[in-house]
């Protein structure tokens, strides 16, 4: 963003009462606005040495990035950019005797996703299914987790919008490849058609990602809310044949 024209920085996206984004002058717009993480409290001494507010053992532990020694939305920073260095396709159409093939491949590199859901289904707050492995992976005294906090039933300390949210979006998708085989025309003759293909078709049928949302390829009705993944409906995968004739 080069000028918003003398104007305040713009908050943007939201997930109940946090702002998700922040579009200001010298940064993309849209980018992903909240609190650094440092691992997890693995102790109670751990917390008390530090200075957030009603730290427990299995508590996300935040970084202080103003330097006042203290927790709160000062501290509240650029943690991830939506928009992708790259993004690329790929598109092939070929053919060998009576053999077709064409193909289309798209994809994205360097941009940045906030999974909103996993807050929603990764914190045990019990609005939504949570993952079968959830209490496997979370912190206790005997599974020491540094990527996934403690379940309990006060987690508020955790619900707060941070670079636990932020994953790498990048990714690589087929999305159409179809298979034809055309007749041969001696047969065709004797058919009286003047020609007859056969075809079958697959649409997004397989996409290379480490997201962890259930789709990479999510949309945005507004700049503000680009890369916040708030739980699209992922794109289906979906089959089919075909013939084509021509009298």
């Amino acid at each position: 963003m080069i000028s918003l024209g003398g104007g305040e920085p713009i908050l943007g996206g939201g997930w109940i009462n946090y702002t998700t984004t922040k579009t200001e002058e010298g940064k993309p717009i849209g980018y992903f606005f909240g609190l650094k993480t440092d691992g997890i409290f693995q102790s109670q001494a751990e917390a008390d040495n530090y200075f957030q507010e009603g730290a427990r053992p299995g508590d996300l532990k935040f970084v202080d990035v103003n330097g006042d020694q203290k927790i709160d939305n000062q501290d509240r920073t650029h943690i991830g950019d939506p928009f992708p260095k790259i993004s690329y396709g790929l598109n092939i159409n070929s053919s060998y005797k009576n053999f077709d093939i064409s193909l289309s491949m798209q994809g994205t590199w360097g941009n940045d996703i906030m999974n909103i859901k996993k807050i929603d289904m990764n914190s045990g707050v019990g609005w939504y299914n949570a993952p079968k492995d959830l209490m496997e992976r979370a912190w206790s005294p005997t599974n020491p987790s540094h990527d996934q906090f403690a379940i309990n039933a006060t987690n508020t300390n955790n619900l707060q919008i941070s670079d636990w949210l932020v994953e790498d979006g990048s990714y690589l998708r087929m999305k159409n490849v179809q298979i034809g085989y055309t007749l041969p025309a001696a047969m065709m003759q004797k058919a009286k058609v003047q020609r007859i293909r056969i075809w079958a078709g697959a649409y997004n049928l397989f996409t290379i990602t480490n997201y962890t949302g259930l789709d990479p390829e999510i949309g945005s009705t507004s700049p503000l809310s680009s890369g916040v993944d708030n739980g699209y409906y992922p794109l289906a995968k979906s089959y089919m044949v075909g013939v084509n004739a021509t009298f």
